[in-house]
Parts: C-alpha cells; sequence; structure tokens
C-alpha cells in the first residue's frame, strides 16, 4: 500500500560529517533469531537499542531479550524478532538521530547516488467485528460478517482470517481473502461450523508467510450455538474449548453441559472416549442437559491400554447422543454430538 516515506540520499563518496556511520546507516531487512546478522547491522541496533536504555548485554541472545523490551516501550507486538514495524520504528529513531545528515557509506569508492527510505507510518489492521460477546445462531438464512478497518495497507494486500479455539491456540479454519474490509461467510459455511466458542485473528504478511506485518484477535471469545432446540456441542465444559487442559481424581470431575433438545426423547447417552485409544466408554444416561466425567469412568476408558497417559493426555473428547428407547433393541440415535478433544491429567 501508499505508505509515507522519509528519503535519505547518500552520497557514495567520502564526506566528512559529525554523525557517525553506524548512527545513519539504517536496517534494509527483517531480522530473527535464525537470520545471519552482520557486523554493520549489530553495531545499528546496538546502537538504538542502547540509546533507548533497553541493551541489557553483549550476546545475540541477550540483543533480542532486549528488543522485546524495546517493543514494549513502543507498544509494539513483543514477538522478540525484528520485524517490518520494530524495523520501522528503529529507522525512524536512526532518522531522527541522524537529523537530516548526509550519511557516509564506508568502504565505497562510487560516485552514484542511492536511496534508503523509512517507514514512518506502519501498516495496521483493526478487528471490529465479531470482536467478543456476540451470539451467532446457525440456521438457514444466517450470515456472518467479518469486519474490520486498516491503516496503510491497500485494497489488494492478501489477509488471513483465522477461526481460532477459544484458547486462541487451535486454528480451527482459515481462509486468505483481500483487505475489502468485509468477509460474508453465508448460511451454509456458518452452519458447517462447530458449535462453541470463538475468537478471531486477522493478519497481513507483507514479506513472508511467516512473520505477519499487522495482526489484531477479537477481545474477548464469541459463541456459535445451533437452532434453538437441537443439542449444541459440548461448548460450556464451564467455558469448555478444544485443547483445555481438565484434572480428574477421586475427589474432582469434568462437568459437561449442553443445550436441551426440544423434541421428543427419553434421554441422553453421555460417552468419554479417546482417539489414541480408539475406544469411548458410557458415562451415563441423564435427562437432565448436563453431566459429568468422573475418576473411575477415565480408569475403565484406559484399562487393558499399553500406551503411556502421557501418550494420550490430550486425545480426550465427550460424545452425547439423543436417544429413543426401542422395544426391542438398541436405543434408536436421533442426533449426536462429538466435543473437540481436550486434556485430562
Amino acid at each position: 500500500g501508499d505508505m509515507k516515506k522519509i528519503y535519505l540520499l547518500s552520497i557514495m563518496f567520502m564526506i566528512s560529517i559529525t554523525s557517525s556511520a553506524a548512527e545513519c546507516d539504517i536496517l534494509n531487512r527483517s531480522i530473527d533469531q535464525k537470520t545471519n546478522i552482520t557486523n554493520k547491522e549489530l553495531e545499528i541496533i546496538r546502537n538504538v537499542l542502547s540509546r533507548e536504555n533497553v541493551l541489557t548485554g553483549t550476546s545475540t541472545k541477550d540483543l533480542f531479550k532486549s528488543v522485546i523490551q524495546f517493543q514494549k516501550k513502543y507498544k509494539l507486538e513483543m514477538v522478540g524478532n525484528i520485524g517490518p514495524k520494530t524495523k520501522a520504528k528503529i529507522n525512524s529513531l536512526i532518522g531522527i538521530n541522524c537529523q537530516n545528515s548526509i550519511i557516509t557509506v564506508p568502504n565505497s569508492t562510487s560516485t552514484s547516488v542511492s536511496t534508503k527510505f523509512i517507514d514512518t507510518d506502519p501498516e495496521r489492521l483493526m478487528l471490529s467485528g465479531p470482536n467478543g460477546g456476540e451470539s451467532i445462531e446457525q440456521g438457514i438464512g444466517r450470515s456472518l460478517d467479518i469486519v474490520w478497518s486498516s491503516e496503510n495497507l491497500s485494497k489488494d494486500s492478501d489477509i488471513v482470517i483465522d477461526l481460532l479455539g477459544e484458547n486462541l491456540e487451535i486454528v480451527i479454519k482459515q481462509w486468505k481473502v483481500k483487505n475489502t474490509g468485509k468477509f460474508t461467510l453465508d448460511h451454509n459455511q456458518v452452519d458447517a461450523l462447530q458449535i462453541g466458542w470463538f475468537n478471531l485473528r486477522i493478519k497481513h504478511f507483507c514479506n513472508s508467510e511467516t512473520i505477519a506485518c499487522s495482526v489484531d484477535t477479537s477481545d474477548n471469545p464469541f459463541v456459535i450455538y445451533p437452532p434453538t432446540g437441537w443439542v449444541a456441542g459440548i461448548f460450556n465444559f464451564n467455558r469448555f474449548d478444544s485443547g483445555k487442559k481438565y484434572y480428574v481424581n477421586y475427589s474432582q470431575s469434568i462437568p459437561v453441559a449442553w443445550f436441551s433438545y426440544a423434541k421428543d426423547f427419553d434421554y441422553y447417552k453421555v460417552y468419554l472416549g479417546n482417539v489414541l485409544l480408539n475406544k469411548e466408554v458410557l458415562v451415563g444416561n441423564t435427562r437432565e442437559s448436563g453431566s459429568s466425567i468422573d475418576y473411575m469412568k477415565l480408569k475403565e476408558l484406559k484399562s487393558g491400554t499399553n500406551k503411556s497417559d502421557l501418550e494420550i493426555q490430550n486425545a480426550y473428547y465427550v460424545k452425547v447422543k439423543v436417544a429413543k428407547r426401542a422395544n426391542e433393541g438398541e436405543d434408536r440415535i436421533i442426533k449426536e454430538i462429538v466435543s473437540g478433544q481436550f486434556g485430562i491429567r
């Protein structure tokens, strides 16, 4: 996108100036802990960090720790790497220090003129909805608008949208769209999503597919729930989310809760399973919209396995079936919902 630039002209022959070359040279690339940093880049970074009173040591490890403090000071994302935003801030501070001096580039005998620039207005993404607390009901005709705004970023730029679990760690769904400020999921896409609590994250990658130049995440989770009268997913294990860890012992169990089923049925059948064991056990039948998983059911599920607790500890799930009692044979299952995977310790 269009960004304001301050151009610094460098005459490539020996000119005597009062500012040192290290202070007036700028960073021309992003740097992370795997980058082969040149001595000149180290000198530039250390000078700036020292002037900002955040330099804490002389090793490369100390350098990146100091970068985090620099990012904290200027309210940048504290990732420890020098990405485009941090690089732009470092370069802008160099520009202020140089006070528009002509820069000497050492070890050069060419008389050609080169141009360097500093980004004074870094790009920015701001997510406006869903941004936390919204309730989105599935069903025919119900769509979902993901809305954001941006600064210093063109409408042709690619934006990545992540649908995250409540704990912000698991990417459930991802879309790559243009920076139009709005992306709509139609009712078929909304109905295909899981039931539960979610967050959104939007980001733009400017130099690579690993370092995001601008990121924004929803302030709080929002909920997607099914049409009224259907059984929802096991989304509110006291605000359950996939990837969460629960602790079970003789005195502590896991609460399970779900939306009620409004049509004719006899009871819910609740199961605890583990995908790595390829096994599940019946926790019990209930007419309530909730149950609990105790230590004995966990012990029953793990009985007979040769796998360690460590191997299987993050692969548990809960299944709820809406059942109608049959006169003969097995219960007739009307609807079945499976939770995301979670951990049990």
